[in-house]
């Protein structure tokens, strides 16, 4: 009797299997392309995550491309006849970055922040925090941080994350005490002014 109940168990277990890969195979072909970058004014080599607002719009980086070709970050909008991308910033390089990896993170007011492995303050090439602000349609992006290289870390394109107090954290692969990257905490000050604090 036992034995019977195995073999049934059994049977019934590789039923369940085949017929949760058939469902997930099916799935799997279910994908739909939103956006075909093209890797020119509108970008190229899109390598973030995505972020969405409470309208359902979502916002990422791509690493080429843009007036530029340091990169962009951009908006995807969706409509009923599908979903529309806007260029909100073409990165030049200096001062305001170039290759923005790490996609951006949304604050309570809506402006995004995000960080750029190279570009930034003359002299040094590594990497900005920088933050983009909607005003009317119109976004404006502004550095909040220049990575100055050395111990403070340089290359910042890891993805952004905001504490409750709203400070930014990241990663930066790159520089350091011992020149295998950072953890960094970024303090806002007044005036718009952030300041750095190494956590490791």
């Amino acid at each position: 009797m036992r034995r019977g109940r195995a073999r049934y168990c059994t049977s019934f277990l590789i039923l369940a299997l085949s017929l949760w890969v058939g469902r997930t195979a099916h799935a799997a072909n279910t994908t739909t392309v939103i956006y075909n970058f093209t890797g020119g004014s509108d970008g190229g080599n899109p390598t973030s995550t995505l972020s969405f607002d409470a309208a359902g719009n979502a916002y990422g980086t791509a690493v080429i491309g843009g007036d530029f070709n340091f990169g962009v970050v951009y908006q995807l909008t969706p409509s009923a006849n599908g979903w529309t991308e806007t260029v909100l910033h073409s990165f030049s390089g200096a001062p305001d970055g170039q290759y923005p990896y790490g996609g951006v993170v949304i604050d309570s007011a809506g402006n995004l922040y995000g960080g750029t492995t190279s570009g930034g303050a003359a002299g040094c090439d590594c990497g900005v925090i920088y933050k983009l602000t909607n005003s009317g349609g119109h976004w404006t992006e502004s550095v909040v941080y220049s990575f100055p290289g050395g111990k403070y870390g340089a290359s910042a394109g890891s993805p952004l994350v905001f504490d409750n107090a709203g400070n930014l954290y990241g990663t930066t692969p790159d520089a350091g005490a011992h020149g295998f990257g950072t953890l960094f905490q970024l303090v806002p000050g007044q005036n718009g002014q952030w300041s750095e604090k190494l956590i490791h």
